[in-house]
């Protein structure tokens, strides 16, 4: 024990454990530098470049050989009319957006569609047509037939409705001033009448007095009813697109670059392991 502790007294402070060289050559054999990536992608750069420019070219080529695809966009929104009943009046679109895209959607090759309304801004709702085609004035010519055709049809309900509207105004008045005549008579008669007749007289008085009331707020609602109609509008016309939808020339010359890069690196280092394989058997 003693003989232990001494000789670990006896070494030096600066002691350290030498390791062979071929350690280090042997662990680093797999592994593969940046800089040795770097050389080879250096040395073998013009199969890149080479890549690059025939992925560029096919890119060129596709878009020329392509047909230009363009789209014809519009938008319209939803007139609102009131639907008067015996009942109550109820707040309606002058055409409910399914049966418009029952009718519509491909008519013609034009797409039709709506979107849901956000309750909280309110009952709004709009409708998109959309078609796409080689011949930009044709295609707009189209959307404007079958958007021109939907705001006649429109036009014509919305009508209607407001013709309704207005005759039940008309027959609320005429009823106010009956009422009001027999009003003012049963005022004129009720106090020289017998006292047999005049509960009678007094009980038409009431009823005719209730209905009286219930008229004039039917006619205030219908007033508001028809004030706050509307027709359908076009938000947005269509014209005539200057750019086309397809072919999307800069997606396809990013992917083309990003190809060919990809493609030549791939290339340079099929080459690079190849050469070594023949220099090994060499």
């Amino acid at each position: 024990m003693a003989q232990g502790n001494a000789n670990s007294s006896a070494r030096p402070s600066n002691y350290q454990v030498l390791i062979p060289q071929e350690y280090y050559a042997n662990n680093t054999d797999d592994e593969i530098s940046l800089k040795e990536i770097w050389d080879i992608l250096i040395k073998r750069k013009f199969i890149i470049v080479g890549f690059l420019f025939i992925a560029l070219f096919l890119a060129f080529v596709s878009i020329a050989t392509t047909t230009p695809v363009y789209q014809v966009t519009a938008k319209m929104k939803l007139g609102l009319v009131q639907l008067v009943t015996s009942e109550q009046m109820r707040t309606v679109f002058v055409e409910r957006p399914l049966d418009i895209v029952t009718t519509y959607n491909g008519k013609n090759g034009v797409g039709v569609s709506y979107q849901i309304p956000d309750t909280r801004r309110g009952m709004d709702i709009y409708v998109n047509l959309e078609i796409s085609g080689v011949n930009p004035e044709e295609i707009k010519k189209t959307v404007e037939n079958v958007l021109n055709e939907i705001l006649h049809n429109h036009k014509v309900r919305y009508e209607e409705i407001k013709q309704q509207t207005e005759v039940t105004i008309h027959s609320v008045k005429t009823q106010l001033k009956m009422i009001t005549l027999q009003l003012g008579e049963i005022s004129k008669i009720k106090n020289s009448i017998k006292v047999d007749n005049r509960i009678h007289v007094l009980t038409e008085e009431r009823n005719l007095q209730s209905r009286q009331v219930d008229l004039e707020k039917m006619l205030l609602e219908l007033k508001f009813a028809l004030r706050e109609m509307t027709q359908t509008q076009v938000v947005n016309k269509p014209i005539i697109p200057i750019r086309p939808i397809k072919p999307k020339k800069r997606i396809i010359v990013v992917v083309s670059i990003i190809l060919g890069l990809v493609a030549g690196i791939f290339a340079v280092f099929v080459m690079n392991f190849v050469a070594k394989i023949r220099e090994a058997q060499n």
